[in-house]
């Protein structure tokens, strides 16, 4: 079975020519700034904040050939499911001594304060064989008492 080597949620991730994967900002939490007035946040809304999750599974020689599937799903701070749940099929060469996964999002939940649960797990034979540790991102509202000056209202 693959040993998970990373599973992080970042900004961005960039591939070099040779294929090494860096991991851009790194984070656990937003801040989303009411403005005044605001009566209330839906609770599907969605920041325009780019966010990768990443994975990368150290392959061992009994894993080449064979097809896993792994799975990203995150949830509300109430437990629903934001979204689909991504998977992504791979089969281990031999050619390589890890298999790196990504899945990118243009927006991020926001519409509920509190911890959003980010779960990974892989699958063979449609058995569950691996389930990482959650991560946990907080949403947190910071109300603001004033409009900042590059904020224009229209009525």
């Amino acid at each position: 079975m693959p040993k998970l080597y990373i599973f992080a949620l970042c900004e961005k991730v960039i591939v070099d020519k040779d294929g090494t994967a860096s991991l851009i900002s790194l984070f656990d939490q937003i801040s989303a700034h009411i403005l005044p007035g605001t009566k209330q946040i839906p609770p599907n809304a969605v920041a325009p904040k780019e966010w990768c999750a990443f994975t990368s599974w150290k392959v061992e020689p009994e894993d080449v050939g064979k097809e896993y599937r792994q799975f990203i799903q995150l949830l509300y701070p109430n437990g629903e499911q934001f979204g689909q749940a991504a998977d992504f099929s791979f089969t281990p060469q031999g050619d390589k001594t890890h298999q790196e996964l990504s899945i990118s999002g243009l927006g991020f939940p926001i519409g509920q304060e509190g911890s959003y649960t980010l779960k990974m797990w892989l699958e063979h034979n449609g058995l569950v064989i691996f389930e990482s540790p959650p991560i946990i991102i907080k949403v947190n509202y910071q109300k603001m008492t004033e409009l900042p000056p590059n904020v224009v209202t229209i009525p």
